[in-house]
């Protein structure tokens, strides 16, 4: 439940301190110390210094279906689905999710890297506005996230990403042969195609 300046005090940066706020109000928790370390821009040697001052609630777990998927009218309702960590038996616990939606969201998940807001969920292929409301309050995130080095990934590495066209990649690449390695992700705006709101999509699924 810390805010803001409460993050501050603790020493985190103000980028970081926005970071964190951003995830726990897109459904994000987290539940160890080292989960925060997913956040960009958190140092190890920070949170070492911090974490006992930091206090994280029990994780829920998932009630799963045994057997044969049964009506949704006779199952029991999940208490909650880690989208990063749940397999496509726990999506379907959920009204309106069924095979074929449960394998496009884990395959979206697979591409990206791991989903860094609750929202992203929305963003799966033929899935309902309708349907992705209704197990919203179901969902929860932990930040979770396969990470790209912009300072050593090919164009095709950095294409598959959903987020990133072989364009952008092209020129992400020749920026770095030109200039050398990128200093930080920041830099990454010095290229036409990326703008901030792309690179703040883009900055959990990004490292040096």
């Amino acid at each position: 439940k810390a805010g803001y300046k409460e993050f501050l005090q603790l020493g985190f940066s103000e980028r970081v301190a926005k970071t964190l706020l951003a995830f726990r109000k897109k459904g994000g928790q987290f539940y160890q110390p080292q989960d925060l370390l997913k956040v960009y821009g958190l140092e190890p040697a920070l949170l070492e210094q911090v974490q006992d001052r930091l206090y994280f609630p029990e994780k829920q777990t998932v009630a799963i279906p045994e057997g044969n998927p049964k009506p949704y009218s006779e199952r029991r309702a999940p208490i909650l689905v880690d989208i990063n960590q749940s397999t496509a038996t726990d999506w379907q616990a959920l009204h309106g999710i069924g095979p074929a939606y449960a394998n496009r969201i884990i395959n979206f998940r697979d591409k990206l890297g791991g989903f860094a807001s609750v929202d992203q969920i929305a963003e799966t292929w033929g899935l309902p506005d309708s349907t992705f409301q209704q197990i919203k309050p179901f969902l929860q995130f932990s930040p979770v996230f396969q990470q790209v080095s912009i300072n050593t990934a090919t164009i095709e590495t950095l294409s598959r990403h959903p987020y990133i066209n072989k364009k952008t990649a092209q020129l992400i690449v020749r920026f770095r042969e030109n200039h050398g390695p990128y200093s930080s992700l920041e830099a990454l705006l010095q290229i036409p195609l990326i703008q901030q709101d792309l690179l703040d999509r883009l900055a959990p699924y990004l490292s040096l």
